[in-house]
């Protein structure tokens, strides 16, 4: 009885092992796709939430900047630094993974470019 239920644990673990080892390399095949358009900056906006009012003592703060695209707006949330370094009007390339800002014409830098 002892014996089969080591048994069982080892196989349950080995299982365990190859499954994740399967989501490890098919999550690398899985590269997110960058999309470049020419965007413009139409729209900066800061929010500061209370936490006063959920029970929390303090605040936190959000920014966003919603780009003019070639048919559409597209928003995205941003960094502090992200926000105070670019204005509304500022034209250029906007690469992005359709959740997140990857670069910016000469103001956002990917890592790699820096």
């Amino acid at each position: 009885m002892e014996f089969s239920m080591i048994l069982i644990f080892q196989i349950l673990i080995y299982i365990f092992i190859v499954y994740a080892l399967y989501r490890a390399f098919t999550a690398s095949k899985r590269k997110r796709k960058d999309i470049s358009e020419e965007a413009t900056i139409i729209k900066k906006e800061y929010f500061r939430v209370s936490g006063l009012d959920l029970g929390y003592p303090k605040y936190d703060d959000s920014f966003e900047v919603t780009f003019q695209l070639k048919n559409k707006e597209r928003t995205f949330v941003v960094s502090q630094f992200e926000y105070e370094l670019l204005d509304e009007g500022d034209q250029g390339i906007l690469c992005h993974d359709r959740y997140k800002i990857i670069s910016f014409g000469d103001k956002l830098k990917r890592p790699e470019d820096s």
